[in-house]
C-alpha cells in the first residue's frame, strides 16, 4: 500500500525548523508494509495545503499531514482540509469541552481563538491529544484515509502512538513487519566501512543495507521487508554473524545504543571512575557522559581549562610548555589528562585539546588538530587527529573520539 506524507509551515521551508515528522512517520508506517511514495512541504497557507492534498488523493489510498492545526491565523490545514475534499467545518462541543479543561486545570481562562481547535470537517473522527490541545483528525472516504496531526513532534508522536497505530492494526492487520538491525562505527569513513564489508553485503531476498553517516561515525542499517518476523530475524542474524567479525574494535555499539552508554556500562563494569579535562571540547565530553542516567556513579568531574592559565593552575601543566610546544600538543595534553586524574583521585582522567577553528591554525598546527590523552595509575596515551575546519563539527568529532578512547582503553584495546 501507498501513502504519502504532507508536512505544513513556513518555517520547514526556510529551513528553520528540521522536518523530523517524515521520517518517524515513514519509519512507523513501514512496519505495517506501507510505503511512503512520497513527501510534500508546503507553506502555510489554504491553496497549497489544498492542492497538495488535491494531488495526493488522486494518487494514494492514505495521506498523512503534520502542521497546522493551532488555534491562531496562520493555522489552516483544516480550513485546506475541507475545501480540498468538500467537506464544510463543523464545532464539535466534546472537543471543545477537552480544550476548555486542559486549560482550567492549568489555573488559566481558554482564549476565545482555541475555540477553533474544536472544527473538524463534516464527518470526520478524531484522535485524542494528551500532549496539547490540537486534536489529531481522520477523514474516511470510501478506500481512502487522511490523517492531519499536528506538527510539535511531542504532540505529532503522542498522537500516533495512542490513537493512530491501534486505528492502523485494526484496519490493516498485521502486515509482514520490516525488521531492522543497526551496527554503529566510529573512527571509519563511509567508503573504508564499505571496503571492509562489500564481499558480504549483496542485497536480495527482501534485505536491503544503507550506510548512515554522522559526526561521530557510521551506522550500518540492515533491514527484511517481506518476509515472516522469525524468518527475517534469522536472515539478518547469519548477515550480522559475517559482517561483526570485518568491523573489529571500529563497531561499538548496536541497536540505538549510543557511544556515552557503552562507555558508562564498560566503566561500571570494570567498577572505575572516569574525569575530564577539555579545552576545545568545551565540556562536551562531560555533557555527553553525564546525559546518560546514573553517570554519578562512574563519572567525578569534568573541568573546562580553556585558557593556558586554567590549564596550568587545576592541572598543573607547566607554563614553559606553552612557549616551547604549544598548548596544542601532545606534552601539554598528557598533563591534562595527569593532571585531572590526581586532582578527582579517580582511575582514568582524559585529556583534550586541539584548534576547533574557524581561525588560529597555521602551516603546522592545522585547523581540526586535536590531542586526546588517557591517564591511569601507571601509564598515559596519546593520540593525534586532525578534523575538518568547522568548529562544531571538530567539537563533535572531539568528543566521539575521546569517548572512544576509553572504551577501548577498558576493552584493553588501546595501543
Amino acid at each position: 500500500m501507498k501513502s504519502e506524507i504532507i508536512t505544513v509551515g513556513n518555517e520547514l521551508l526556510s529551513g528553520a525548523t528540521l522536518d523530523t515528522n517524515s521520517a518517524y512517520l515513514a519509519e512507523k508506517l513501514s512496519e505495517f508494509g506501507i510505503l511512503v511514495s512520497r513527501r510534500t512541504s508546503v507553506p502555510d497557507g489554504v491553496e497549497p495545503i489544498a492542492e497538495a492534498v488535491e494531488e495526493a488523493w488522486r494518487r494514494v489510498a492514505l495521506i498523512l499531514t503534520t502542521g497546522g492545526l493551532g488555534p491562531t491565523s496562520d493555522d489552516v490545514t483544516k480550513k485546506a482540509l475541507a475545501r480540498a475534499l468538500g467537506k464544510p467545518l463543523v464545532l464539535h462541543e466534546e472537543i471543545l469541552k477537552k480544550v476548555e479543561e486542559r486549560f482550567r486545570r492549568r489555573g488559566e481562562k481558554m482564549p476565545l481563538v482555541n475555540q477553533n481547535q474544536a472544527l473538524l470537517p463534516s464527518g470526520a473522527k478524531w484522535f485524542v491529544n494528551n500532549y496539547g490541545t490540537a486534536p489529531g483528525i481522520l477523514i474516511e472516504d470510501g478506500n481512502k484515509r487522511l490523517i492531519a496531526l499536528p506538527g510539535v513532534p511531542r504532540e505529532m508522536k503522542g498522537i500516533f502512538e495512542e490513537g493512530v497505530i491501534p486505528y492502523l492494526r485494526d484496519v490493516f492487520g498485521a502486515a509482514p513487519p520490516v525488521i531492522r538491525r543497526k551496527l554503529r562505527t566510529t573512527g571509519l569513513a563511509e567508503s573504508a566501512l564499505y571496503e571492509k564489508i562489500r564481499r558480504v553485503i549483496p542485497e536480495g531476498g527482501g534485505l536491503h543495507f544503507a550506510f548512515l553517516p554522522s559526526y561521530y561515525g557510521v551506522d550500518l542499517r540492515l533491514e527484511v521487508s517481506g518476509r515472516e518476523k522469525e524468518e527475517a530475524e534469522k536472515l539478518l542474524e547469519e548477515k550480522l554473524s559475517k559482517i561483526r567479525p570485518l568491523l573489529g574494535d571500529f563497531l561499538y555499539a548496536e541497536g540505538e545504543v549510543s557511544m556515552e552508554q557503552v562507555v558508562g556500562r564498560l566503566l561500571l563494569a570494570a567498577q572505575k571512575k572516569l574525569a575530564a579535562a577539555e579545552s576545545c571540547t568545551g565540556g562536551l565530553v562531560a555533557k555527553r557522559i553525564t546525559d546518560v542516567p546514573g553517570s554519578s556513579d562512574y563519572f567525578e568531574r569534568g573541568v573546562v581549562t580553556y585558557a593556558n592559565e586554567a590549564k596550568h593552575q587545576l592541572l598543573g601543566v607547566p607554563q614553559k610548555l606553552f612557549k616551547t610546544v604549544g598548548a596544542v600538543s601532545p606534552e601539554v595534553v598528557e598533563r591534562m589528562a595527569k593532571g585531572v586524574r590526581r586532582l578527582a583521585k579517580v582511575d582514568i582522567g582524559i585529556g583534550v585539546t586541539g584548534i576547533a577553528g574557524p581561525g588560529g591554525g597555521s602551516a603546522g598546527k592545522p585547523v581540526g588538530l586535536t590531542f586526546i590523552a588517557l591517564s591511569d595509575r601507571k601509564k598515559v596515551w596519546v593520540e593525534k587527529f586532525i578534523f575538518s575546519g568547522d568548529r562544531e563539527i571538530n567539537r563533535l568529532r572531539g568528543s566521539q573520539a575521546a569517548l572512544n578512547m576509553v572504551r577501548l582503553y577498558l576493552l584493553g584495546k588501546l595501543k
